[in-house]
């Protein structure tokens, strides 16, 4: 089992307020995607911006970005430089359906640096699984101005593996999210 970083430092504009603590189902958004973690992972960490928050939630480990600067490819390269050198699980907070069965084709498919979902055409750099190889290359494309973790895929080898259900790809953005998450938690 790998470890799994989530994601958890956006802003939620679009959202009005801070998504992750949001309550579904009588849990918080980030507390279900802890939980729906556990089943795949030896353990869960937060990258956040703020770690307040965030301080009573049931993971192994609060991750602070390395850069001040919000962008998911700051966390993504926090979440590498603390994986201890090993290949790792990276979703996003707002991910409420992504399980097991999700993560396991990820397991079967990996491959080198990285491996990701193409859905309907759109390669998803998360859920993926990412190799620590990558920090290095990573961290000259940050500091060379790069923001885009689908630019600066298209630099190295990785498998992206296509895939139909849409489901497990859900994330919550905005408030009428919640009606979709609604109708397909059953």
């Amino acid at each position: 089992m790998l470890n799994t970083f989530i994601l958890a430092g956006g802003l939620s504009k679009r959202f009005g307020s801070n998504k992750l603590l949001y309550i579904l189902n009588g849990k918080r958004l980030i507390d279900i995607v802890v939980e729906n973690a556990r089943h795949f992972s030896r353990h869960v960490y937060l990258v956040v911006k703020e770690k307040e928050p965030y301080q009573d939630v049931d993971c192994d480990g609060i991750l602070t970005d390395v850069f001040e600067e919000r962008a998911s490819i700051i966390g993504l390269f926090t979440a590498l430089l603390k994986s201890g050198g090993e290949d790792i699980i990276v979703l996003s907070g707002d991910m409420p359906f992504v399980d097991y069965s999700t993560i396991s084709l990820l397991f079967k498919e990996h491959f080198l640096n990285y491996t990701l979902f193409k859905i309907n055409g759109t390669v998803h750099p998360f859920p993926g699984i990412y190799s620590y190889c990558l920090t290095l290359d990573l961290y000259r494309f940050i500091r060379g101005g790069g923001r885009s973790i689908k630019e600066f895929l298209k630099h190295v080898d990785g498998r992206v593996i296509e895939h139909e259900d849409s489901k497990h790809f859900l994330n919550i953005n905005e408030r009428q999210d919640i009606e979709l998450f609604n109708k397909l938690k059953t």
